[in-house]
């Protein structure tokens, strides 16, 4: 498992928090499967994009790569 990155991240709010750490665990899941970090990275946003297509993208979308690498560097 990984965990969260010792830099603390203030989160707004319990909903946020939940989406970014599912952004982490998709991607740990995708990384133990061969993906690489591009790959993980497009189908995580494409995911947060279809999940929000009626909606404007939501603020923790523009963390993904930042926690993607993070998972990878791991």
């Amino acid at each position: 498992m990984v965990k969260h990155p010792e830099k603390k991240h203030q989160y707004r709010d319990q909903f946020e928090k939940m989406h970014m750490y599912e952004i982490k665990d998709k991607a740990v899941v995708l990384r133990d499967l061969k993906y690489s970090p591009a790959e993980v990275k497009a189908a995580i946003k494409q995911d947060i994009e279809w999940e929000n297509e009626l909606f404007s993208l939501p603020d923790y979308y523009r963390h993904t790569d930042k926690i993607v690498d993070y998972v990878f560097s791991r």
